[in-house]
């Protein structure tokens, strides 16, 4: 070991580092990208966010800062920028808010501080399209097959759609079933990036569509632009759901047979299923059916009944803008575990709220439907009432 650091200090010292020097995160993405002449810092360095955007852009003239020293925020947009000559703070500096507006402007003359102005943040600024100088995302806003709208420019996440799949909260039944798939999400983003509204095109069930809602909805853009203008947009593209080799390898093999997901280690087989079988009847005999209908000898319900599906509704504004009342009328397939694997629109009111019901039996956990005492897979013909003094 000392034989070979001696050779690589005599490597050194014989051939002086020159070029670029790239360190990276630990899944592999540009940590920093540093230029060296002679083992002297000179040339463009820069050092990135985990989102491959830019975060510092230094300028090195034989080991000194000389140029602009720039600052981004993980947006792409600029936070400070700084003239220096031969490593002096000289001419004028600038610093911006986190929308892009100007925040403050300093004048230096050889380190010595001239003047200063501050500006109070104007939260109408709109950034052109240009100043996003530091982001890294530039081929994604001309991938059509990746963001579709209607604007010259797609809006897009500020760290690319990797970000959207690095916030994505794989739910814990898709998981457990294997369920891969692709979800196609519609973004509503405002002329500043935020995301205001979210809807599913396709979806997986399970939990996939309101993951991938969530983490649209937790995801900062920079918004869609027309004629040079930051606009409100729509977008359509797609949030991937794929299982890891390992996650695959630890998926285990579901049955049929609903006993051996409750049964307790001190009971039998057979006793719980037993008990299932009591504890669902019960159930049945409890609540209010009358909106449910089905082919199986006992239809799959909520364990509350409705009550349960309604918790979840949320009426859509426009519902209650219009005070909409009426039936939607949903046909629900609910798996031998409860689960509910797919719906449909029998009948709607619209506006949303044909969709607003749909989000709210695919949040619910349902009872299993029964054929001759056994748990079965079945659809369910499901009507719930909506009103728009519902909340």
């Amino acid at each position: 070991m000392r034989l070979i650091t001696f050779f690589i200090l005599i490597f050194s010292s014989v051939y002086p580092q020159s070029g670029i020097v790239n360190s990276y995160f630990p899944d592999r993405k540009l940590r920093q990208s540093i230029s060296y002449v002679n083992d002297v810092l000179d040339g463009v360095s820069y050092w990135f966010y985990e989102n491959g955007n830019l975060r510092e852009e230094k300028n090195y003239s034989n080991g000194k800062l000389n140029g602009w020293v720039k600052y981004y925020y993980n947006s792409g947009l600029v936070k400070e920028e700084i003239s220096v000559k031969d490593g002096v703070l000289n001419g004028i500096s600038r610093v911006f808010y986190e929308n892009g507006a100007l925040k403050e402007v300093k004048i230096f003359e050889m380190g010595r501080l001239i003047k200063i102005t501050s500006l109070e943040m104007d939260k109408n600024y709109l950034p052109p399209l240009s100043a996003y100088s530091g982001n890294r995302q530039s081929e994604i806003k001309k991938n059509r097959d990746v963001f579709i709208c209607e604007v010259e420019e797609c809006a897009i996440p500020a760290g690319g759609i990797q970000e959207i799949q690095n916030n994505v909260e794989y739910p814990y039944y898709a998981k457990l079933y294997g369920l891969e798939g692709i979800v196609k999400i519609k973004a509503l983003v405002s002329e500043t990036g935020d995301v205001l509204a979210t809807s599913v095109i396709s979806g997986l069930g399970l939990g996939c569509d309101e993951a991938a809602q969530e983490a649209v909805s937790n995801t900062k853009f920079i918004p869609g632009f027309s004629k040079g203008q930051a606009v409100k947009s729509e977008v359509i593209f797609n949030v991937d759901f794929r299982l890891s080799d390992s996650e695959r390898a630890n998926i285990q093999p579901m049955t049929p047979d609903i006993s051996n997901k409750i049964a307790d280690s001190d009971k039998s087989n057979s006793q719980a299923k037993n008990n299932m079988e009591i504890d669902n009847k019960i159930i049945l005999n409890s609540v209010d059916v009358k909106n449910f209908d089905c082919a199986a000898e006992i239809c799959p319900v909520p364990a509350n009944g409705l009550n349960d599906i309604m918790k979840n509704l949320v009426i859509p504004q426009r519902v209650k803008r219009l005070k909409l009342r009426g039936d939607v009328i949903v046909e629900a397939d609910i798996d031998e575990y409860g689960l509910v694997r797919d719906t449909k629109v029998l009948k709607g009111i619209g506006y949303g709220a044909d969709d607003a019901v749909e989000v709210a039996i695919l949040k619910t956990q349902f009872k299993p439907g029964y054929e001759n005492g056994n748990p079965v897979r079945a659809w369910v013909k499901i009507i719930v009432p909506v009103k728009a003094e519902n909340d």
